[in-house]
């Protein structure tokens, strides 16, 4: 349950992270009067901020993936060969 919720709030996190600057560029194009040009910069933001997180996240699960398998393999006595 606990690896659900993990998952849950990283997907909601990485969607407001595409979402928040965008809806601020709505609301302040049509506050200013700048339609399109905020909007599109949230977008930017937004996308530039969540593509990051994904990345940290892959980074990090892959090396909890290696350090999973080297405990494995040396549970086993087979060790590594890099």
């Amino acid at each position: 349950m606990a690896e659900a919720m993990y998952w849950v709030s990283t997907v909601s996190t990485v969607g407001l992270e595409m979402a928040i600057p965008a809806g601020l560029g709505v609301w302040l194009d049509r506050h200013w009067g700048t339609s399109p040009w905020l909007v599109m910069l949230g977008a930017l933001v937004g996308f530039v901020t969540a593509m990051r997180h994904l990345l940290r996240l892959a980074e990090t699960r892959n090396k909890q993936d290696k350090r999973n398998r080297s405990s494995r393999d040396s549970s086993k006595g087979l060790g590594t060969t890099d």
